[in-house]
């Protein structure tokens, strides 16, 4: 490290490009030492686009990487980034890895971070985003008022382990033991598992179907949470959408309840992005992955992890196992939607069908 700056290697060229784009833009911090990748057109390309150099030997990377973000498939999905973890970490390099991890796996990591005196952590940049950290503060805030009674999210197959982090940061702790609800029919394009977090009860409309040519279309939402608290409840909308809090509602009023009548009966705590799809990727989520690496930064200078962030991550990684052995595999869908109806066409229907 020189002057601050870290000298970082991105593993993986699809999801890897949205953290050399943000590695790019941060300049002062971070400075890209290159791409490890399988050789692939794609990597290729990307790796010409930064003119930087591409990797497909991890024994061929210079021996100054201070950090590695590793953002390919790792076993829990098929792939084998937690090998190549091991490898960098005895390397005595610092590493990002993408989720999900297998317990063992990450436990496994931490120990060779630890004996190699380096840091080792998993990413989720859903977590950096404003309205699900607005969601996290309000939560744990009323938390301090209210008690929280019932919790019910709706998720992806894709997201699930970021989905059972934010439930972790947002103060629903403890160990998840779930059921799902069989069915005599099929009940696409949802399961539904039920349960209890810690001592909360919690339902998951679980949207686990699966195109493995297209792994990451298609899918229905990502995250969506309501938790229930004595008071009202708090309601993450979707990921890129508005944090509210509805009150519990009062019909008649006396003297114990009168002043509630000035209390708002909706509540919009964060608006949401009122962005394109294309402005998501390109702003909000390389702000998201700044925020991560340079948290890994400060765990870097600092030459320490963080004993409440490892603390949690193997609890989301203990838990993300118990739903998907409650879950089951994913359903294997052909679907591809290639072809999707824009907003302007169903607003135009609208429009006609008022006047």
């Amino acid at each position: 490290m020189k002057n601050n700056v870290l000298k970082v290697i991105v593993c993986g060229s699809t999801f890897g490009s949205y953290y050399v784009e943000a590695i790019n833009r941060n300049s002062k911090d971070f400075k890209i030492s290159g791409i490890f990748a399988k050789g692939s057109v794609r990597s290729k390309n990307l790796a010409d686009k930064y003119n930087i150099p591409l990797y497909t030997n991890l024994e061929d990377l210079p021996d100054d990487i201070d950090l590695a973000c590793v953002i390919l498939r790792s076993e829990g999905v098929g792939g084998e980034s937690t090998e190549i973890c091991h490898k960098l970490l005895n390397k005595k390099i610092n590493v990002i890895q993408e989720q999900p991890v297998y317990y063992n796996h990450q436990r496994t990591c931490l120990e060779l971070a630890i004996d190699n005196r380096v840091v080792y952590m998993t990413a989720n940049i859903f977590s950096h985003f404003e309205n699900i950290r607005s969601f996290i503060e309000y939560s744990k805030a009323i938390k301090k008022l209210s008690k929280l009674l019932y919790i019910n999210a709706s998720f992806s197959v894709q997201v699930s382990y970021t989905a059972i982090d934010i439930l972790i940061m947002a103060g629903a702790y403890g160990k998840l033991d779930i059921k799902k609800v069989e069915w005599d029919s099929c009940t696409q394009p949802f399961d539904i598992l039920y349960g209890k977090l810690g001592d909360i009860p919690i339902n998951i409309e679980y949207n686990n179907r699966f195109n493995p040519e297209y792994p990451d279309y298609n899918m229905h939402l990502m995250h969506k949470i309501d938790f229930y608290f004595t008071d009202g409840t708090l309601s993450l909308n979707d990921t890129y959408g508005c944090v509210s809090w509805r009150p519990r509602s009062y019909v008649k009023f006396n003297n114990y309840n009168n002043y509630l009548k000035d209390e708002l009966a909706y509540i919009n705590l964060f608006e949401g992005y009122p962005l394109s799809i294309n402005d998501i990727y390109s702003q909000i989520w390389i702000d998201a992955i700044t925020k991560e690496i340079l948290e890994a930064k400060n765990y870097i200078i600092n030459a320490r992890m963080n004993s409440s962030r490892v603390n949690r991550e193997l609890i989301v990684s203990k838990n993300w196992k118990t739903l998907q052995d409650a879950a089951g595999y994913a359903k294997i869908t052909d679907e591809n939607i290639k072809t999707f109806k824009q907003f302007c066409n169903i607003y135009s229907l609208y429009n006609n069908g008022r006047r």
